[in-house]
């Protein structure tokens, strides 16, 4: 992984603007030099301005970038690993193309000019990569299917600007950063902003699995989707059921993904384990296939409601790891806030991406540049209660009757449900589609945190912006529910809301890149992805089982306990960091105060009043689940505005 930054002007440069728009490249790459300080270089000409800060893995330093084809007319910047390159690299080379650096990223050069466009989709790997084609006066740029790096974009005037992280952009003096409404709305309501969409304005993301082109004659931005989820369509076949097939397919994918992975480049991977199946199966598979993974990294919570540690060293002594244990407690939480806002530079409903800056701090000063992680099993294994949640509303969407109802539940559930029990669940599920149309899955995550949006000042947003963002989404994902499987459309629903705009970015490139360190995820490989959903819905989701074909495939291989231990979701305390003995005089008594409330303007001060008194207080779980989100959500969202609009880095030296 590294920093990508860089500009297109429509108007060719002379002399004094040459030395304007160097210099804008040189702070945008100094305000990312933390996602790459091993080296820095540039391309510029009369049009186009490269910058690019390395992280070193492959190829040594004849691989610095920005790189170039033969003849010297496409320029390539690429954060990323591409992970089939040797593969790629043998065709082209058959094919007359000759290398001149040993890095990954320069087979993109060369599909391009074999196959334009169409590149993108014979790519393996995480990558955000933006090529300049000077015969064309044209930008390419992308971001792999799933969204794992990130690429924003801004069109100013006669400036196309773009990078890694917006903070570079907000470099350029013609862009301000503005908090955008319905982006904040978004990010309270459905966990992260619609993609193109940011919670600034008129600053943008290219989606997952999307290309955008930009040209100096049309200098028209066109996005261009070249990969879609393969969900199971209702009128299609059911997904392959074979269960002991599907095992072994399973496997046999797993042990080649994570070998990739773990051999790719020139610098030692360790692995990061939760306690939880998923991380646990990378770490059987990491230990007992050809690597050279022999290390491991947990956290350990003051907080015991919190902690896995105990599940993380007994997986780590069985697999004969070498486990390095970081501890985080409330103060750490309070002391570290503000930094990790800078880095995600978006608001948190939890802060639970708060410990995670200080863990790639530790892996980074264990000597590890590379982590293996478990993320993308949740969303593709259904480790979440939301998709039994979504299978049981939408039984009782689908019947009128009772009668049929009941059936089909015990169906789904594989057993017998008496009347009782059926007319609880009935009371429980059966949901109102007029609160969250369309969504039964994330109805009731949903319809708790729409509470959210009433701390907002009146008139701060616009009328009916939970609305506004659900029918962002549906049209986002494509329109065609009546296609796609409930839990298909739940999946979908979840990986473009709080897997890409949350989990990949906050707890994901963000936080783990502000201390140089890579964060490989071998669930969310094309491979193993689209094998994944094609999988028999019944096997991810075996009634209340979830994630049953990974748990049974790990059978026998890691110890009953860790194999079918209850999911615990990875969470950091909300509440205890922030108790008024621990914040007194401190930055957030001060940023929550009514005075700096009313400056910064989002939200209504009595109501900020009332969650901060309730914070420490005793009171209902349902009611200390909102209270909690709530105050999250309002510190970082002034600690945001006061980074980011009011320009106080002191925040910073908390």
């Amino acid at each position: 992984m590294c920093g990508i930054i860089g500009s297109l002007y429509r108007k060719s440069s002379n002399f004094e603007t040459h030395s304007v728009r160097m210099n804008l490249l040189k702070r945008m790459i100094k305000s990312v030099i933390h996602r790459g300080p091993d080296a820095q270089a540039y391309y510029t000409d009369n049009h186009c301005y490269l910058g690019f800060t390395r992280l070193a893995f492959v190829g040594g330093p004849t691989s610095m970038q920005p790189l170039s084809n033969e003849n010297k007319s496409l320029y390539l910047i690429c954060n990323g690993e591409i992970y089939n390159y040797k593969e790629l690299k043998r065709g082209l080379e058959r094919k007359g193309h000759r290398f001149s650096t040993f890095s990954d990223c320069e087979v993109i050069l060369h599909l391009y000019e074999e196959f334009g466009k169409k590149t993108v989709g014979k790519l393996q790997g995480q990558f955000a990569f933006v090529l300049w084609d000077k015969n064309r006066k044209q930008i390419f740029a992308t971001r792999d299917r799933f969204g794992i790096c990130p690429l924003f974009y801004c069109k100013a005037y006669n400036n196309f600007i773009f990078a890694s992280e917006m903070k570079a952009i907000f470099e350029d003096s013609m862009i301000s950063p503005i908090l955008d409404p319905q982006g904040l709305a978004e990010t309270a309501f459905i966990y992260s902003p619609t993609p193109p969409n940011t919670c600034f304005e008129n600053i943008k993301r290219i989606p997952p699995a999307y290309s955008l082109s930009i040209d100096l004659k049309s200098w028209r931005i066109d996005l261009e989707q070249y990969w879609h989820l393969p969900l199971i369509h209702k009128k299609s076949i059911k997904g392959s059921d074979d269960i002991n097939k599907l095992k072994k397919g399973l496997k046999e994918k797993l042990e080649k993904v994570v070998t990739t992975y773990t051999n790719h480049g020139d610098e030692p991977v360790a692995v990061s384990i939760s306690g939880g199946i998923d991380s646990s199966a990378l770490g059987y598979f990491s230990k007992n296939t050809p690597g050279r993974i022999n290390t491991s990294f947990g956290i350990k919570f003051s907080d015991q409601q919190f902690d896995e540690s105990y599940f993380q060293r007994k997986l780590a002594k069985f697999l004969g790891f070498k486990h390095h244990e970081m501890y985080c407690d409330d103060r750490l939480i309070l002391k570290t806030l503000p930094q990790v806002i800078w880095h995600t530079e978006s608001p948190l409903f939890r802060t639970a991406a708060i410990p995670l800056f200080t863990f790639s701090k530790f892996i980074s000063e264990a000597g590890f540049k590379t982590i293996l992680s478990g993320e993308g099993a949740d969303e593709l294994f259904c480790g979440y209660p939301i998709f039994l949640e979504g299978e049981i509303r939408a039984i009782f969407l689908n019947n009128k009757s009772e009668k049929r109802a009941k059936k089909d539940l015990e169906g789904f559930l594989q057993q017998e449900v008496s009347l009782n029990e059926f007319q609880k669940m009935k009371r429980e599920y059966q949901t109102n589609p007029k609160i969250i149309p369309g969504f039964p899955s994330h109805y009731s995550r949903w319809k708790a945190t729409k509470k959210l949006l009433s701390l907002f000042k009146k008139n701060y947003l616009r009328e009916g912006a939970d609305r506004i963002a659900l029918r962002s989404l549906r049209t986002f994902m494509g329109n065609n529910q009546e296609e796609i499987t409930n839990l298909g459309w739940a999946q979908h629903a979840e990986i473009i809301t709080k897997q890409e705009g949350y989990i990949l970015s906050s707890q994901g490139d963000r936080v783990f890149m502000a201390h140089a360190v890579e964060k490989r995820l071998p669930y969310l490989g094309e491979e193993i992805a689209s094998f994944a959903l094609q999988i028999n819905e019944d096997l991810r989701q075996h009634g209340v089982n979830d994630k049953y074909i990974l748990r049974k495939m790990m059978e026998g291989l890691l110890p009953k306990k860790i194999v079918h231990r209850p999911k615990q979701g990875y969470l950091a305390p909300n509440d205890t960091p922030f108790s008024q003995n621990k914040t007194k005089g401190s930055y957030v008594e001060e940023l929550l105060s009514d005075r700096m409330i009313k400056k910064s303007g989002y939200f209504k001060p009595e109501m900020v009043r009332d969650i901060s008194s309730r914070l420490n207080t005793l009171c209902k779980e349902k009611d200390r689940k909102f209270i909690e989100s709530a105050f999250v959500f309002i510190l970082t969202t002034q600690v945001l505005h006061h980074l980011f609009i009011e320009k106080n880095k002191g925040l910073l030296s908390n």
